[in-house]
């Protein structure tokens, strides 16, 4: 069996989806990702939408980009990006583009660490369920802490 890793090199364009309007070569997105990138920015500024347009290729889910279109931009979304075997060769870039009809190709092995992915796998503060409570005393610290635990 052959697995050949794909990594994201750059994002071509962006066009009606979320806060990205009309993005295209020649802006600040025109920098191909590196090892590690790092993608900040405000709140409202499309760091999200960037996961779900990466998790709509991962999912072959073309309904995440569609409920990320553009207000009041009329049009389709469509999307362009630009793929790599490694960083050092660009030479080998695979293109994969959305469009009304979908997604042109696929790529195995795509990974999304985002604040969905920490909702999912990680429990935290943000919020407590139920299930969070009846295992809110299952961590418990020191011998006094675990004397208390037991009266409980």
């Amino acid at each position: 069996m052959l697995v050949i890793y794909m990594i994201l090199k750059r994002i071509r364009h962006i066009h009606n989806t979320g806060q990205f309007f009309k993005t295209t070569m020649n802006t600040p997105m025109d920098k191909d990702f590196t090892k590690l990138s790092l993608i900040y920015g405000l709140n409202g500024f499309g760091k999200s939408t960037l996961s779900e347009i990466i998790r709509s290729l991962k999912e072959k889910n073309g309904a995440l980009i569609a409920s990320k279109r553009s207000i009041p931009e009329k049009g389709d979304s469509s999307i362009k990006l630009s793929f790599a075997q490694d960083f050092t060769n660009s030479n080998r870039e695979v293109f994969i583009e959305y469009t009304a009809t979908g997604w042109s190709g696929t790529v195995d092995n795509l990974e999304i660490f985002d604040c969905k992915f920490i909702s999912e796998n990680v429990y935290s503060d943000f919020e407590i369920t139920h299930e969070h409570k009846k295992k809110i005393s299952a961590l418990i610290l020191g011998d006094a802490g675990v004397l208390i635990a037991k009266d409980i």
